[in-house]
């Protein structure tokens, strides 16, 4: 081997150790300047070498045109190259993909030099679909990384539709068929007449431990005609969405009624286990019975989630910031997390923070203004929501319950507002500090026979007595709790009624008058093994 071939080796060594973000772009100013400075020297060495050989040593491929033909051409030299390898596109005109590009066969990371620029005259790297027929760039069918044990990352480029209506809604931005192991980074989508981003499944195979960053999708055209979500998933599960978010350019037609971010669930499998974090939603306009997060799955984590401007269109109802529905395969289990917007006082504010459709879920987080965060809809059971603070100190009630159900858990704290299982009076764990009910919760009834006084199922009891009977003990103590019970003699009067014995009396029981409407109070802690009277 040559002395010249050697050095040359080592120079094309010495320009791939240089750091690269995930976008392609170099990681600095100064790397950018030292890798220019290596390439140059390369380039103009005395023996020359061919586009191949350089991109063979280099690892990766660059285009060098715009045309659809150079786009293919770029992704071939690159899958040429191995598994996996780099197609850079760098920034400058747009890559013009006449009706879209597939991405089926190969396996190579789409990489561009960042998405800039606006939404009329997008810079950066640029894939522009000015005849679109389907997808801009459509990963159905792209070699993934196999058993869920590699990574490979796309990102760093615009991605254009042809700004035409599409009532199929096949003209998505980004569509994804099987796929996982895959992180897509740091990309804007615009001017598509499908989603922007569309997840895809062949029941049991869809979008799966897949990681999406940092893509903003801009309004599909005629999103509220067409009712064409910004993005939708069918079946995603185990995905992750950080700082993700959409954005609307237009004052009406900018939502469809199915909502304009949309995870839902087939007959077959259900969407279960995701994070959806720091998404951000900006300027948009729901219409009648619309929403913007549509959510059909189990196990969702939803955490800070961020409103800007959103607003339902003129006299529209029925609308929501969230609505969670059932999939066939039902578990529940989602959370929400964060502020939650409420109903607000304007005429276009949403109607309601989250509509909850589905049972066993949870809320949590500050109460957004004013009120009505939480709408739960007839049927649903075993639901938690826990609000804290409040916005503009939000004087409504934090929910609205339709539910008819005595399984739900229901905390304001603001208003100190606490409803648990409120038909059938039983607190709820979270309600307790070392085993002490904070809030107060009341019970009134009427009795003939013999009774006993729950303090899980009140710690305040009216209890009204129509005829002679024993009160026979006080149940479910726990250390430091205290309970309050009123006696009160029926219409008819001359009841008498036994006291239990298990009670410390600070003398004797109380007695209880026999004239009608009497009544007599005692108050009593538990110590950990007896109740005693204060």
């Amino acid at each position: 081997m040559s002395e010249q071939s050697v050095s040359r080796r080592g120079l094309i060594g010495a320009a791939l150790s240089l750091p690269v973000m995930a976008g392609g772009s170099p990681a600095s100013a100064a790397d950018a300047k030292l890798r220019d400075a290596k390439f140059a020297e390369l380039i103009e060495s005395p023996t020359s070498l061919t586009r191949a050989a350089v991109e063979g040593a280099i690892g990766h491929v660059s285009a060098t045109g715009r045309t659809r033909s150079d786009v293919i051409d770029t992704l071939d030299r690159a899958e040429a190259l191995g598994e996996g390898t780099i197609a850079f596109f760098p920034g400058g005109d747009p890559y013009e993909v006449g009706s879209g590009i597939s991405l089926a066969g190969y396996s190579v990371q789409v990489r561009g030099s960042g998405a800039t620029g606006s939404t009329t005259d997008p810079r950066g790297t640029t894939f522009l679909a000015s005849s679109q027929d389907g997808p801009v760039l459509d990963f159905s069918g792209w070699l993934r990384p196999q058993s869920f044990q590699g990574k490979t990352t796309h990102g760093g480029f615009n991605v254009v539709g042809s700004g035409v209506s599409d009532a199929r809604k096949r003209n998505s931005g980004i569509r994804f068929s099987k796929l996982s192991s895959t992180l897509f980074a740091d990309i804007a989508v615009r001017q598509t007449g499908g989603p922007g981003v569309e997840g895809v499944a062949q029941p049991g195979d869809a979008v799966y431990l897949c990681d999406f960053e940092r893509i903003i999708v801009s309004t599909p055209v005629d999103a509220q005609v067409n009712d064409v979500p910004y993005w939708i998933f069918n079946e995603m599960n185990g995905v992750r969405l950080r700082g993700c978010g959409i954005r609307s350019t237009a004052r009406t037609n900018d939502c469809g009624i199915s909502g304009a971010v949309v995870f839902r669930s087939n007959r077959t499998y259900s969407a279960q286990s995701s994070l959806i974090d720091g998404f951000w939603v900006e300027y948009i306009h729901v219409p009648t019975d619309g929403t913007i997060f549509a959510v059909q799955a189990n196990k969702y984590v939803f955490t800070d989630i961020q409103y800007f401007d959103a607003h339902k269109l003129p006299r529209a109802t029925g609308t929501s910031h969230m609505r969670f529905t059932e999939p066939s395969f039902n578990l529940g289990g989602n959370l929400v997390r964060g502020v939650i917007p409420g109903n607000g006082t304007s005429a276009t504010d949403i109607d309601t923070g989250i509509e909850m459709n589905q049972s066993g879920n949870a809320v949590t987080g500050v109460k957004g203004y004013n009120g009505q965060n939480v709408l739960l809809m007839p049927g649903i059971g075993g639901t938690t929501v826990e609000l804290l603070g409040a916005e503009a100190n939000a004087s409504r009630p934090g929910w609205v319950d339709k539910s008819g159900s005595t399984s739900n858990t229901l905390v304001d704290h603001h208003l100190g507002e606490r409803l648990y299982g409120r038909r059938k009076g039983k607190y709820s764990p979270s309600n307790k500090i070392n085993g002490v009910h904070l809030g107060q919760k009341a019970v009134t009834y009427e009795t003939a026979i013999d009774f006993t006084v729950s303090y899980e199922s009140a710690n305040f009891h009216v209890v009204t007595i129509d005829s002679s009977c024993s009160w026979t003990n006080v149940l479910d103590g726990v250390i430091g709790a205290e309970i309050t019970v009123i006696l009160k003699q029926g219409s008819a009067g001359g009841a008498t009624l036994t006291f239990p014995s298990a009670v410390r009396w600070k003398a004797k029981p109380p007695i209880l008058r026999s004239s009608s409407g009497a009544r007599v109070g005692v108050k009593l802690a538990f110590d950990g093994e007896v109740w005693v009277e204060l």
